[in-house]
């Protein structure tokens, strides 16, 4: 994985950490400590694609992007297309979960949720609470069983519209397989 570092009008593609380290090293002004650079490798070796920045003094920073990119060619190539090409990558992973959530296992589910309810008090204000529901579903896979689970809460009267019901990705929903006799 290469990294895109921009410090105000100066800007590179580097294609390992010396490179990087020694741009770094070469901006006025910084604090180059070993702090500093653990965070940097830190950044680097995360599973994330998002841009960090880095503070230089109180109101300048130093942004890095990681990017397949070789050349600042490419980099802006791919800037210009509406960003880099780790989209690829969240595609790809995207891809993947939705395939394993529709991947098809017709039986019984255990479904769980753990969801933000909006209850109304007596003087008529409005707050969250932590709620669990739990579920035993038939569903022919779990994106079924999240879409019945769902559906079902938004149909209730007790259920609040305002109510924050949870992604099928997050770990406030779980659905367990439970075989065909459940």
């Amino acid at each position: 994985m290469n990294v895109y570092i921009r410090y105000f009008d100066n800007e590179k593609v580097c294609l390992n950490t010396e490179e990087l380290f020694d741009f770094v090293q070469n901006i006025e002004g910084i604090n180059f400590d070993e702090q500093m650079r653990q965070d940097i490798l830190d950044y680097i070796a995360g599973k994330y694609s998002f841009a960090k920045r880095f503070r230089v003094s109180q109101r300048s920073y130093f942004i890095l992007i990681k990017t397949t990119a070789t050349t600042m060619q490419e980099f802006k190539e791919y800037s210009m297309r509406g960003g880099d090409n780790n989209r690829n990558q969240d595609n790809n992973e995207k891809d993947h979960l939705a395939q394993i959530f529709n991947e098809e296992r017709v039986g019984w589910y255990d479904a769980y949720v753990s969801f933000k309810r909006v209850v109304s008090s007596q003087t008529g204000k409005s707050q969250y609470v932590d709620t669990e529901f739990r579920a035993k579903l038939k569903a022919t896979c779990v994106q079924d069983c999240y879409n019945r689970v769902m559906n079902h809460l938004r149909n209730r009267a007790d259920v609040d519209p305002r109510s924050q019901l949870p992604s099928i990705k997050g770990r406030n929903f779980q659905a367990k397989f439970l075989g065909l006799e459940g």
